[in-house]
């Protein structure tokens, strides 16, 4: 079992979110490899808010949970193989699929397009531009990811 850990500085209570990332553990049928955690409670900062979006133009936008943001990656061997990745905040998970809509819409804040609704996953403003950069990096190998905030088209 690997585990790197990095620490920054800053953010208002003088340290930043920690970031987690590559723990693997093994089961008989697979594996779960964690590809990003970042534990903002633990390290004194502000925790990831998820909120669900609703509506044209998500005139209903409610905190749905906070706490701590992971994305794991679960493969399952046997007959026929398969993977797939996941997304957390606090106790609420969720899958990703290759073909579902994913937007950076600014620096820290992430929208997911799922049937009916979108979440949207707001990083603390104490979040480390790597966090967010390690997150954009995944959620573009298994999404349909767009960085409108690069762009310049939100």
């Amino acid at each position: 079992m690997a585990l790197a850990s990095r620490d920054g500085g800053g953010g208002a209570a003088g340290r930043a979110a920690a970031l987690r990332v590559g723990r693997t553990r093994e089961y008989r049928t697979g594996m779960e490899t964690e590809l990003l955690s970042i534990d903002a409670g633990s390290s004194g900062g502000l925790a990831v808010s998820l909120f669900v979006l609703c509506g044209d133009g998500f005139e209903a936008a409610r905190l749905f949970r906070s706490g701590t943001l992971s994305l794991h990656m679960a493969r399952v061997e046997g007959l026929v193989p398969m993977s797939m990745a996941t997304v957390a905040v606090g106790d609420h998970r969720w899958m990703l699929a290759r073909d579902a809509l994913v937007a950076r819409v600014d620096a820290r804040t992430f929208v997911f397009e799922l049937p009916g609704f979108f979440y949207a996953v707001a990083m603390p403003p104490d979040a480390e531009r790597e966090e967010c950069a390690s997150m954009a990096e995944i959620l573009s190998r298994f999404c349909a990811y767009h960085d409108l905030a690069a762009d310049g088209t939100n």
